[in-house]
């Protein structure tokens, strides 16, 4: 997710005049646009495909840091115990 300084910076006035170029911007080059307000920035407009990419390896990150918490504090589980908790969770559904 690269950032063109010189292209995908643009003030908030730009946004609320023409909000569609900066949108079609953001769609066509697939990149985020940092939006300005009295010259620092303020927010990140992203694609929703973007977003949903970055929220999944988010989600995956926490886990993976839950993961190594629980194994730190020795809450962990054999893998037999594991598959027989997962089996009967299943056999639930």
């Amino acid at each position: 997710m690269d950032i063109h300084l010189k292209e995908d910076i643009k003030p908030l006035s730009l946004f609320r005049t023409d909000p569609a170029s900066i949108l079609r911007q953001v769609h066509e080059n697939q990149r985020p646009v940092v939006i300005t307000e009295r010259g620092k920035p303020s927010a990140v407009l992203v694609d929703v495909e973007e977003y949903e990419r970055q929220k999944e390896k988010m989600d995956l990150m926490e886990a993976i840091l839950e993961g190594e918490k629980d194994f730190r504090e020795g809450e962990i589980k054999s893998l037999d115990t594991l598959f027989r908790e997962t089996r009967q969770w299943l056999s639930k559904k």
